[in-house]
This record gives C-alpha cells, sequence and structure tokens, in this order.
C-alpha cells in the first residue's frame, strides 16, 4: 500500500489507507524507498506528536507536565516491533483529534474521518461521540458524527469491495463480529480455536467436527480446537499492567462511566472510548499488547485527573512507582532470555516469566493501592507522604 501497489490487497487491511499514504509521502518528501526504516520513522514521529499533544492538553488543562512519565511503558515501545501496523500513527491522530474538539466540536468530524481512513476500531470513537451528543441534547453534534461516520464507512468500503476477498468466504462485518468469540475463547479462557480456513496458519486442531450444512458460513465447514493454556489470559493481565501500571489502580478506584453526562465533551468521549477499547482489548485480535494502546485516552486523560492539580514533587515518585512495576516484566525477560528478545513482545511469553511477572507486579500494586486515596483530589498528602518515604 505504501508503494502504491493495491493489487494485492486482502480485506482485513484494504480499508486502513491513511497510514501507508502517509508513510509514502514522508517517503518521497525524504527521496528515499518506502522501506521499514521510513516506516519506523513514521513511528518516532507519530509518538513525537502524541506526547506534543498530550503535553499541550495537559498544559491546556493546568495538569502538571510530569504526568507525561506515566506514559513511558513498555508497550509504547513494542509498538516498533510492528512497525507496519498503525498503531501509534493512530494514537497521535486520535490525541490530535481530542484537542481539536476540545475547542470546536464541528472541527473535530473531519479527523473522525481520518481516524476511520486509518483504522475501521474509529468505529467505537462513532459510537462514543452519539452517546455523548444524546446525553447532552445536542442533536446537530449526533448527526454530524453519523455523517462523518457514513463517510469513513463509505470511502473504506470501496477500497475492501476491490480487495483480494478474505479466506473465510464471509463480509468483513462478519468477520468482525465472528473475532469477538473467537479471541474471547482465545485470550480470556486461554482456549485456541480452530477452523478448516485458518488451517495454513496454525498448528493442527486436537478434535475437530464437521458443521452441520446449516450451520456453515462462507468456507467455514470445519471446527475444533487446539488447547488450551493459562498463560494466553495472564499474558492479557499483565500487558494491561506494563501498559498503564498505576494509572490501572486509579481507573478501577475512581473511574465511573455514570458520570459522562456531566463531564464536558472531550472529556466524556475520551472516557467512553477508552472504556470500550479497554474491554475491546483481548476480543478483537490475536495480539493484544497491540491493542491495549488503544485504550490510551481512559488512562492518560481521565484517569490522571485526581492529580491534575499536583506539583512535581508530588507526581514523579508516583510515575517512578508506575513505571517500575509496568518495566519490571521486561527485567524478568531479559533475565530469562539473558539479554535478548527475538519475539514480537518485550514482555514474558513463558509460564515462570509470567508467574514471578505477574506475582511483583500485582503485589506492588495492592501496596500501593492501599496507602493512596484515588477518590480524592486533595489525596497529596498520600503522595507527599510517599515521597517522604522514598527520600527516607
Amino acid at each position: 500500500m505504501a508503494a502504491g501497489d493495491d493489487s494485492h490487497l486482502h480485506s482485513y487491511y484494504a480499508g486502513r489507507v491513511l497510514h501507508p499514504w502517509v508513510v509514502r509521502a514522508l517517503a518521497q518528501i525524504l527521496h528515499r524507498p518506502t522501506d521499514a526504516a521510513t516506516f519506523r520513522l513514521m513511528s518516532d514521529i507519530s509518538l513525537a506528536v502524541a506526547l506534543a499533544m498530550l503535553s499541550i492538553y495537559y498544559a491546556l488543562e493546568g495538569c502538571n507536565w510530569a504526568l507525561l512519565f506515566f506514559t513511558a511503558t513498555p508497550i509504547v515501545i513494542d509498538q516498533y516491533r510492528n512497525y507496519y501496523w498503525a498503531d501509534l500513527f493512530y494514537l497521535a491522530v486520535w490525541l490530535v483529534f481530542l484537542l481539536v474538539l476540545r475547542s470546536n466540536i464541528w472541527l473535530s468530524l473531519p479527523i473522525v474521518v481520518a481516524l476511520y481512513l486509518t483504522r475501521e476500531s474509529t468505529i467505537i470513537l462513532i459510537a462514543s461521540l452519539i452517546m455523548v451528543g444524546v446525553l447532552k441534547g445536542k442533536k446537530l453534534f449526533v448527526a454530524g458524527s453519523l455523517a462523518a461516520g457514513f463517510a469513513g464507512a463509505s470511502l473504506t468500503s470501496l477500497r475492501v469491495s476491490s480487495a483480494i476477498p478474505n479466506a473465510h468466504g464471509i463480509p468483513i462485518w462478519m468477520l468482525d463480529m465472528l473475532k469477538v468469540p473467537f479471541n474471547f475463547a482465545l485470550n480470556v479462557a486461554g482456549v485456541s480455536l480452530w477452523t478448516n480456513t485458518i488451517a495454513s496458519t496454525t498448528a493442527p486442531p486436537v478434535k475437530s467436527f464437521v458443521l452441520p450444512t446449516f450451520l456453515q458460513i462462507g468456507n467455514i465447514t470445519n471446527v475444533g480446537y487446539i488447547d488450551w493454556s493459562w498463560t494466553r489470559p495472564a499474558a492479557v493481565v499483565l500487558f494491561l499492567i506494563s501498559a498503564f501500571g498505576l494509572l490501572l489502580l486509579s481507573t478501577f478506584h475512581s473511574i465511573r462511566i455514570g458520570k459522562t453526562k456531566y463531564e464536558p465533551i472531550y472529556e466524556a468521549v475520551s472516557h467512553l472510548f477508552g472504556a470500550f477499547m479497554l474491554i475491546l482489548t483481548p476480543l478483537t485480535g490475536t495480539t493484544p499488547s497491540r491493542y491495549v494502546l488503544y485504550s490510551a485516552p481512559l488512562f492518560w486523560i481521565i484517569s490522571v485527573r485526581w492529580m491534575r492539580n499536583w506539583s512535581c514533587r508530588r507526581v514523579v515518585p508516583l510515575a517512578g512507582l508506575s513505571l517500575a512495576i509496568a518495566w519490571f516484566p521486561v527485567f524478568v525477560r531479559l533475565a530469562g532470555d539473558r539479554g535478548f528478545i527475538p519475539s514480537i513482545t518485550l514482555l514474558p511469553t513463558t509460564p515462570a516469566q509470567l508467574l514471578v511477572s505477574l506475582a511483583f507486579s500485582t503485589l506492588a500494586l495492592y501496596a500501593l493501592s492501599t496507602r493512596i486515596d484515588f477518590h480524592d483530589q486533595a489525596a497529596s498528602n498520600e503522595a507527599a507522604h510517599i515521597t517522604n518515604s522514598n527520600d527516607g
């Protein structure tokens, strides 16, 4: 796609055009090929833009810039291992959208179309916009959000319709729906399911059977299961801890969806979109370490509000403890693999490393939760107490 070759596009990816198009433009500007180095450079730029947008947002909200330290987690670095995906790029565009939404809700809607052309999960953003518009009685905004969603869906469907059909032989919307039970089984229940349409890319099933004719969908005629492993759901928990550290506790202690009606539009949208994407993290694909970052608005925008008026002296110790918890699994992985990580993730995948990492991380988070009042914005005394304890 970045090289301008649309003849080999599969329907899964054909609608995600904005990121490769921008990479192509960057390559042309720099007079270089659209190779891996250019994609990684685009990731660098995306991360810089994301942090810049977040810095501006914190400044406008009167928050301390030190809150940025909470974002320096291994999951962010993990995205460079999938440099050809649009995950960091999407995050950058999303935060641009947030700032524009904060100042002018109408100017933000064209950016929704751009986000849709980056990844189809923008349908969750559109749903969030509509829900917030309904809650606040903004009928025109609801209509505008629907129009932006329709425009994005129409443009991507044109691309998808001319692409190579998926191996399952079913419409893309049906494929997305079937992903939910498939990935729930894999990432939540630990059961690896199998179909005849993925036989070439997976291990053979332990048990399989032919579906009755009336249950066969597209090319899917046989189903079964490959294995079961507790490490998959354990890994999802570890990905969450390594993505957001202490903010994970903050979210579950102080965030309530019912509050969105009383929040400013930009916060309410961040709240809903981030919450929905958090729920969908283990349900949308086989690599939750990628998808967990899409829930960042819930943590980096909403979960930090209880520290809004804190000074660096109070924020930095908590951020340091949060990062220590988030990065500990990486050090376990480095020690276990003798400093070399060849796989797709920085985080542990072996049972022993997972157990050690989860045990330390959960105990550390529990210890912190007993010393911090996440409900009270005046909890500065708690942070000061932690600071003094660290100084001592």
